[in-house]
């Protein structure tokens, strides 16, 4: 069997030949501070063990580093390639495959020399793992039954729990103890205290039905006078994935009586707002938005099995990641009882018939409404497109045959993200008379730049600006403007599909004048620049909540029917969001110890017992 590793993102199977693994050797306190290609070595301890792993390498094979001219580049290479994540990484083993250990490259450490007669490069990596403690890679998953999870752990240590609980009904707190260590979220009421948070609306926004078109007057330029206003005679509907309410025509740019020469210099589009049935003084808006979805990704399939024939060197996970799967996938589909046995002139399927893959389109964007009995194969033909492609970009199940009268579906799918498109969508909390208490906007407005630029405001003022990591250009985010008393918050997230924070900017400041506002009413907005083509936009979920606080000292933190939250490494998420405010002061993180061990739940008797799932990681001497 082939040796090698993997260490975060870096798997030698593509780059080394591993020619031996030693980890069991003890090493002292690690007291050198060197700087080795630009990254330093940190979190070592006394306890630290010391993993060395040796290599070799003929350039003439080289795979990834075939651009170095030197041993001393290759070396930097080779390091550079290793610390590319800084800190801890995950260090896989291929001699102990069932384990992984959390490690640090020491590159001060480790050593290159190269044999001028053979022309072969060698080396030895050191990697230094903190307590030696090594982690199953295999996670154990417990669930809650009558109150209490029973836990076994069969490792050597107590192992850090993480908790999924997903509420069934409006809940005020949810207590958990294993032992002597206790986790609170929410807050404990007592029938004495003040009422709880009032949840106003919670739309999936899958109905326009409480939803007004085009009533909204959108943030931007609103100082700059009428001539370069923004234009709002668009429409929104919800699209054939069902997935909130998109702008479907983002409208024409109309000239005014008092239009510049280039009247077209406008941003124009559609919006959405919803009336709440009174005023609320203090409030939590959330809601989430797409922005530059990529619709344009579908389906295609192989027409036919794609062959490949195995050359010298060649491993089969070194075909599988050429190919974009798996070597257990490889070895399956062509029969091959043991991974590590190919030969030279063996011809292998690398891809099957009507194997499904990603491919981007280029085009803009365009949307039909249905009418009452339209059917998928009509449609797709009418606009010259695969019925598969036609479902692919509408979610639609191959048992579909009629479309929904009124929705909006796909026929023309546009590219996920370009240049010379331009997009703005704003959120905006608004009181009784029209006023906008706080919002914030969204916008990619550069041809040939693809960046997001963010701003809050409180009234006028913008109180924050900045971008977006470039990594989230194409934005699935959550948005949240929060008012108690004379204090705001602004929360801008990229989420992942899972609803999941990925990153996100959080802020808060004082405004007295903004503060007398009632909200009233929400707005989403979505337009596009003059007439460049469109990023597309869609409103997903919105939800406001009152919260019956004057002062955020005061505030009560509860939980909502389907709210979800997540408890990994001491912090609290709220649906995907980190909420440290529903964790109460004093709560532990949770570790089972080794054996069997119950962890016991509490919360109010009025409210059904929520749905529990606890996770944890084996942990190993």
């Amino acid at each position: 069997m082939d040796s090698y590793f993997t260490f975060g993102n870096f798997d030698s199977r593509k780059t080394l030949l591993v020619t031996d693994i030693d980890y069991t050797l003890p090493l002292q306190k690690l007291t050198t501070q060197e700087l080795v290609m630009g990254s330093r070595v940190t979190g070592s301890s006394i306890n630290s063990y010391n993993i060395k792993i040796k290599y070799c390498y003929a350039p003439h094979n080289l795979y990834f580093f075939d651009d170095f001219k030197s041993m001393r580049e290759f070396r930097n290479t080779l390091s550079s390639k290793l610390m590319a994540n800084r800190g801890s990484q995950r260090l896989w083993l291929s001699d102990d495959p069932d384990y992984y250990y959390h490690a640090y490259y020491d590159g001060a450490s480790s050593s290159i020399a190269k044999n001028e007669k053979t022309n072969l490069i060698s080396g030895e990596l050191c990697f230094l793992v903190n307590e030696g403690c090594k982690y199953s890679v295999d996670e154990k998953t417990f669930l809650a039954g009558n109150d209490t999870v029973q836990i076994t752990n069969n490792g050597d240590y107590p192992a850090e729990l993480s908790l999924e609980v997903e509420f069934l009904s409006d809940c005020e707190y949810l207590g958990l103890t294993l032992g002597n260590q206790t986790v609170q979220c929410g807050t404990v009421i007592s029938e004495h205290e003040r009422p709880q948070n009032t949840v106003m609306f919670n739309d999936d926004m899958t109905s326009d039905e409480y939803w007004r078109q085009n009533v909204a007057k959108p943030f931007w330029n609103k100082e700059q006078g009428a001539a370069n206003d923004p234009q709002l005679n668009g429409r929104t509907g919800l699209s054939g994935t069902g997935n909130g309410q998109a702008i479907v025509d983002f409208g024409q740019i109309e000239k005014g009586q008092n239009s510049t020469e280039d009247y077209k210099a406008v941003w124009h589009g559609s919006s959405l707002t919803r009336i709440l049935r009174r005023g609320i003084n203090n409030f939590e808006l959330y809601a989430r938005v797409n922005f530059q979805d990529p619709v344009g990704k579908f389906i295609e399939t192989e027409t036919s099995d794609v062959y490949y024939t195995v050359k010298y060197g060649d491993t089969l996970s070194g075909i599988a990641y050429k190919y974009n799967t798996t070597y257990q996938t490889l070895a399956d589909w062509n029969n091959i009882k043991n991974p590590n046995l190919i030969y030279v002139g063996q011809k292998l399927i690398v891809k099957k018939q009507n194997q499904e893959k990603v491919v981007n389109a280029s085009d803009e964007t365009e949307w039909y409404q249905a009418s009452k009995g339209d059917k998928v194969a009509d449609i797709a033909k009418r606009y010259n497109v695969s019925e598969a492609n036609f479902r692919s970009w509408n979610q639609l199940s191959s048992s579909t045959s009629e479309l929904t009268e009124n929705q909006f579906y796909v026929v023309k799918a546009g590219s996920s993200r370009t240049s010379d498109k331009t997009g703005m969508t704003e959120l905006q909390a608004v009181d009784a008379d029209g006023n906008t208490i706080a919002g914030i906007e969204i916008k990619d407005a550069e041809l040939g730049v693809n960046e997001i630029y963010y701003k809050f405001y409180i009234g006028k003022e913008v109180v924050s600006q900045g971008y977006v990591p470039s990594k989230y250009v194409d934005l699935y985010g959550g948005l949240r403007i929060k008012k108690i008393g004379h204090r705001f918050y602004f929360t801008l997230q990229a989420l992942d599909s899972d609803i999941n924070e990925m990153w996100s900017v959080n802020r808060d400041y004082i405004n007295e004048d903004n503060a007398m506002l009632a909200l009233r009413r929400v707005d989403y907005i979505g337009m596009v620049y003059s007439d460049r083509p469109a990023v597309y936009q869609s409103f997903l979920h919105c939800k406001v909540t009152e919260i019956a606080a004057d002062e955020p000292t005061e505030e009560i933190f509860t939980f909502c029917k389907g709210d979800r939250i997540e408890l990994k490494d001491g912090k609290l998420y709220l649906n995907g969001a980190l909420n440290l405010d529903y964790l109460a002061v004093g709560s532990n993180i949770l570790e089972a110890p080794s054996g069997i061990s119950t962890l016991h739940f509490t919360y109010p008797p009025t409210a059904t017992q929520p749905f529990i799932k606890v996770k944890m990681r084996e942990e190993y001497s």
